[in-house]
């Protein structure tokens, strides 16, 4: 409701109303934008109050607004506000405009502005309503807790409310209508288990509000962290698993855990345990609850850029194997060691490789080999190919897998200058082994090496020739010599390599096993 002084007020004697007729016409001089009351004017016309009725409890409050109009309906601002109540028994109201309620009643607060004024009516009601309860904080203490203030908030406590714990009425310290404290002492906090928290207002009226949870929990007697260490390169991240233990290394349930990092620059961790590596360097991520916590040692690495798997390109026999080796760099091109690597083969039904890059040639045919690094691929395409003839016409087996000493056989002295004979020793090493799938034929070189004692005093290279036939069922090679009085038979090696069987007139047989490279 509005109300304007202008609308009752009158003067009470003929001076008073010439007066009034002076400061009329006055008015009536002023320029459009002065105190007069026509379009234009700052006149204050009508004063309006927000809300315009209140309904409080005893010890509640409410804040009014005042805000001035004129007689165009603008709003006219920073004008002073005089507030009064006509029943300060029920309600008062300060001069901000704050009204508290005293006492069951009504009482009209007016707001005035320049002798123009509304009037709100305070109701004041004569019973406690039902209270509400929305939160219970903290809603687990810990057994190990000396002391415990629980912070309970909602709205429409009435004073001498009380907090009801698992059903007996308990004092509570009444802060305003939407806010209580209790406290809970040792005898509160000594058994572990659950509870139940509801706010009761007094008679006449009020009532219990519904209840809320509050867990009496044993206390944490340490925090174990998983993983405890973690190497990340710069990007990656890791989700850390806390677990809080009781004296007996128990678990808690129902803990939650604050998560800090000493190193913010080079190492993040968010409130759900999320740890990632933004740079370089270390930091210790510390993870807590219940007055105990953990360290978690964090390392953050340069990342992988590259991957560089050797050799390429690469091959290997059916049925031999053949390693590989992966290299991880930076972005730099600095080679990063220790990082891990996962092999795969595009096609394991032509080469399967294990966790250390060792390829198996399976069946003949070309497949792609690949090492993931931090999700960084590098590849090499390696050939698998097959004894016998085909496309591949030439094999070459280099090397021999040990040094061979060959028997005393043929000459067996060596003449120096001076025509002196010296007791010689034949030692054959490294050479190829040649083999023509397309013609049947062999050649094979080698170095001999002819010592007296451990002098070496001569060195030959020397060939041969022959052919040789193929079994596809057993993988099996078999040879014959071009030399005369020389026999050559073949034998049964490992895959990959050759083994030859020679002899030379009556002496001793002498077995070399050729490898591929």
């Amino acid at each position: 409701m509005e109300r304007s002084i202008g609308s009752t007020w009158r003067p009470r004697s003929a001076a008073g109303f010439t007066l009034a007729l002076g400061l009329l016409a006055g008015a009536c001089e002023q320029s459009p934008t002065g105190p007069g009351n026509g379009p234009g004017s700052n006149l204050v016309a009508r004063v309006a109050i927000t809300p315009g009725t209140v309904q409080l409890l005893p010890g509640e409050e409410a804040s009014l607004k005042a805000v001035a109009y004129a007689a165009d309906n603008r709003e006219l601002p920073g004008w002073a506000v005089t507030w009064h109540s006509y029943n300060t028994a029920v309600a008062t109201v300060s001069g901000a405009g704050k009204v508290t309620a005293v006492a069951a009643g009504t009482a009209v607060i007016r707001g005035t502005i320049e002798n123009v004024f509304t009037d709100v009516t305070v109701t004041v009601s004569a019973l406690n309503p039902v209270p509400t309860l929305t939160s219970v904080t903290p809603d687990l203490v810990e057994t190990t807790t000396p002391v415990a203030v629980i912070t309970l908030r909602g709205a429409r406590f009435a004073q001498g409310a009380v907090a009801v714990l698992n059903g007996t009425p308990r004092p509570a310290l009444y802060i305003s209508a939407t806010e209580l404290h209790l406290v809970l002492g040792p005898a509160d906090l000594q058994a572990a288990g659950p509870r139940t928290i509801a706010i009761r207002n007094p008679a006449p009226g009020g009532g219990t509000s519904d209840p809320l949870p509050l867990t009496i929990a044993v206390g944490v007697s340490s925090v174990v962290v998983n993983p405890a260490q973690v190497t990340l390169s710069v990007g990656q991240s890791v989700t850390l698993q806390p677990r809080a233990l009781d004296a007996a290394g128990s678990e808690l349930g129902g803990r939650t855990f604050s998560f800090t990092s000493s190193n913010q620059g080079a190492v993040s961790v968010s409130q759900a345990g999320v740890v990632t590596a933004l740079g370089v360097g270390p930091a210790i991520i510390t993870v807590s609850t219940g007055g105990k916590s953990a360290a978690v040692q964090v390392n953050g690495q340069p990342a992988v850029q590259f991957v560089m798997v050797t050799p390429a390109p690469a091959s290997v026999l059916v049925g031999s194997t053949t390693q590989l080796t992966a290299r991880t760099l930076g972005a730099s091109g600095a080679e990063l060691t220790g990082r891990p690597i996962a092999w795969s083969s595009e096609n394991p039904a032509i080469a399967t490789v294990d966790a250390t890059g060792r390829v198996t040639g399976v069946a003949k045919g070309t497949v792609r080999i690949n090492a993931v690094s931090e999700n960084v691929v590098g590849s090499v395409d390696l050939e698998v190919r097959q004894w016998g003839p085909g496309p591949v016409s030439t094999l070459t087996l280099r090397g021999f897998r040990e040094t061979v000493v060959w028997p005393n056989v043929g000459a067996t002295t060596w003449v120096d200058g001076q025509g002196n004979s010296h007791p010689a020793t034949q030692t054959l090493f490294g050479g190829t082994l040649t083999l023509r799938f397309d013609s049947g034929r062999w050649t094979r070189t080698y170095i001999i090496n002819l010592h007296v004692g451990t002098e070496l005093v001569g060195t030959e290279t020397w060939t041969e020739t022959g052919s040789f036939g193929y079994s596809f069922g057993t993988n099996a090679l078999w040879f014959t010599s071009d030399a005369t009085g020389e026999t050559v038979t073949g034998m049964d090696a490992a895959p990959g390599e050759v083994a030859i069987r020679q002899s030379v007139g009556n002496g001793p047989a002498l077995t070399q096993r050729w490898i591929l490279e």
